[in-house]
């Protein structure tokens, strides 16, 4: 049986997608992974934040960010037919009619608004099927797939990778602490690591604008009387409950005189006031107009695909050009 070394650099959502479609396509040839990161210089994005993969109004033919989106949402809803990893849940989108600017730009992202009853208090707004992913749980569940698979050894490394060398056949990978690793078969999905590795990487554009852009989330624990989890949304701001007693938002404790706030108040009840809660971090690679930049190199002797500045669309754009890059290079082998 053909034997092949894979070297995968970075540890985040498009790396275990990557993981994650090999568990589910390799069944001709064996694998040996080399899964290289360095989460202390440049840390993923907390895995307790839990991303929620919605629509919400985006539409074709507006941008090519809104096009990318769209597409992506599609793919993502396909995938899920077949291997659901994610919650499928109702996102409630209410909107303060009274806020003019608020109201004009929610119809011009929806076109038209419904009155929606939630708990027996009447807003405006419009439902939507969406979904919501616990990465933790994704990712405990990617690695028990590839340990359990019979063609694929995993080995993980961490260092910091500064730079590469490359021949007619094959790359070089070159660490902080002076060592190389060969290769020729490349996946480099390097999140906020991007911006350095643009400097030191042959295949990263340098007109690429990468910034590495900050978030948070709140997690409260918050039992409400319905099982069922749902979203609350308005404008960007988003309330998720999981159904089992744990809500995350982006809403912080100085918020309670915004719209979402003080509406979910009056349905459930104040979000902080003597509740225990843990605020989580994340840093995210943002490209140039938001999208992303996907590079593959595949020459008869060397594969190498990259991807980069997915900034908050690693779960949907991530997912659609994982998929692309393993069709190509699982074409080859």
């Amino acid at each position: 049986m053909k034997k092949i070394k894979v070297l995968i650099i970075g540890d985040g959502v498009t790396a275990y997608y990557f993981l994650w479609v090999l568990s589910h396509s390799v069944k001709t040839v064996q694998l040996d992974v080399i899964w290289i990161s360095s989460n202390r210089v440049f840390p993923r994005v907390d895995p307790n934040i839990w991303p929620l993969i919605t629509l919400n109004g985006i539409q074709e033919g507006i941008n090519a960010l809104g096009d990318n989106l769209y597409s992506s949402f599609q793919k993502f809803e396909d995938v899920q037919m077949q291997f659901p990893f994610a919650k499928k849940v109702n996102q409630y989108c209410i909107v303060d009619e009274q806020d003019q600017k608020s109201f004009g730009k929610f119809m011009r992202r929806h076109g038209k608004s419904y009155n929606l009853e939630l708990n027996n208090n009447v807003f405006k707004g419009t439902s939507l099927n969406s979904y919501f992913v616990k990465p933790f749980e994704f990712f405990k569940s990617v690695e028990s797939s590839i340990k359990k698979h019979s063609l694929i050894s995993i080995k993980t490394i961490n260092k910091l990778v500064v730079g590469l060398e490359e021949t007619k056949s094959r790359y070089r990978v070159k660490f902080s602490c002076g060592e190389f690793m060969d290769t020729s078969n490349l996946f480099v999905f390097s999140g906020i690591g991007s911006k350095f590795l643009s400097t030191n990487f042959l295949h990263y554009s340098k007109t690429h604008r990468h910034q590495v852009s900050k978030g948070s989330v709140f997690q409260i624990k918050f039992k409400l009387s319905k099982d069922l989890p749902f979203v609350l949304t308005s404008d960007k701001d988003n309330i998720i409950y999981d159904g089992r007693g744990i809500i995350q938002t982006n809403l912080s404790p100085d918020s309670r005189n915004s719209f979402l706030y003080s509406s979910f108040r009056t349905i459930y009840g104040d979000l902080f006031d003597g509740r225990d809660f843990q605020k989580y971090f994340g840093l995210r690679d943002k490209g140039k107009k938001r999208l992303p930049l996907v590079s593959v190199e595949n020459e008869p002797e060397r594969f190498m695909a990259s991807i980069s500045g997915l900034y908050k669309n690693a779960w949907t754009i991530g997912l659609r050009e994982v998929i692309d890059i393993a069709n190509i290079w699982m074409r080859r082998v």
